[in-house]
């Protein structure tokens, strides 16, 4: 009994794997990052997780939106992917929400801690001021 053969798929892949995933993925970055820093408050140690979750996945997504488009797409892919899709919209949109809720509780204790070094520089000074009229 002859073995069958196994005959590579001639069809051409949707979703290659772009050589420009990394330069993308820097563009991103530089992207946010610019404007975190813009905004204020950048801590990279703490945003760059958050920043490159959001990086990666954007990139994931459209490759995958790449593959729904394509003619290889049938029945089964299109809902595993549109699946993905979600999972992946859902990836982004929580680490916008992470980066957003941790740099709001950053910022929020940088302020708390500049008006109480304001009052305690305005106490201080105004006691200098109570010992020199004495």
């Amino acid at each position: 009994m002859p073995k069958p053969t196994i005959k590579p798929h001639k069809g051409t892949n949707p979703a290659p794997s772009v050589e420009n995933d990394a330069l993308e993925c820097s563009r991103i970055r530089n992207e946010l990052c610019g404007l975190l820093k813009k905004m204020g408050g950048y801590e990279p140690a703490v945003d760059d997780f958050y920043v490159d979750q959001i990086a990666e996945s954007r990139i994931a997504l459209k490759k995958a939106g790449i593959f729904l488009k394509s003619q290889t797409a049938t029945e089964f892919t299109f809902t595993r992917v549109t699946d993905v899709k979600a999972k992946f919209t859902k990836i982004i949109g929580d680490a916008y929400d992470r980066l957003g809720i941790s740099r709001r509780s950053r910022l929020a204790d940088r302020d708390k801690t500049e008006a109480v070094a304001v009052v305690k520089n305005s106490m201080l000074e105004a006691m200098r001021i109570a010992e020199s009229n004495q």
